[in-house]
This record gives structure tokens, sequence and C-alpha cells, in this order.
């Protein structure tokens, strides 16, 4: 199996500060697309470190067929609606 392809949902202070650098260190993952109800933070992280796709709604991101994993960082509130929606479409879920 080739790199682990991430998608993040939620692009705060969490993901920022904690998962994006954990995510980028490990060379076995490739953040493929980032999602945030707040666009304009998911472009700067975007831009910033080369991710092409850019969503605001997870749905989307969890409907593509070439990622492997999910990544949630929205507020907690929003956790088990992504994380279900992820795990009935077959993704791993961080």
């Amino acid at each position: 199996m080739g790199k682990w392809r991430i998608a993040a949902v939620g692009t705060g202070n969490i993901f920022r500060g904690i998962h994006l650098p954990a995510w980028l260190a490990n060379p076995e993952a490739e953040i493929v697309a980032v999602c945030d109800a707040y666009r304009a933070g998911a472009q700067k992280i975007a831009d910033e470190h080369g991710i092409k796709d850019v969503y605001e709604d997870y749905r989307k991101v969890i409907a593509r067929d070439d990622i492997d994993v999910i990544n949630i960082c929205t507020p907690n509130l929003y956790h088990s609606e992504v994380a279900i929606a992820a795990l009935k479409a077959g993704k791993h879920v961080f």
C-alpha cells in the first residue's frame, strides 16, 4: 500500500497546532483535502502546505473514493455526526 491519504474535517487550532504537524512529519501520510465551514481558514492552510482540495461540506470529502482517513477536528458537538458518516463510508477515523 502507498501513503495514507488524509482529509481533515475542521482546520482550527487543534488541527493547525497538533494534527497538521504530526501528519506532515509522517512519511506514510499525505494530506489531500481540508474541509471547514470557515472556508478561508481551510484555504489558507491548503495554500501554505500545497493541499489541492478545499471543501466546506464534509459529506463531499467523505464521498471521495481516494481518501483513506478522515481526521476529525471539528468542535466536539459535531464529532459523532462526521465520524458515523465516515465509518459508514468505510473510512478510517482519527
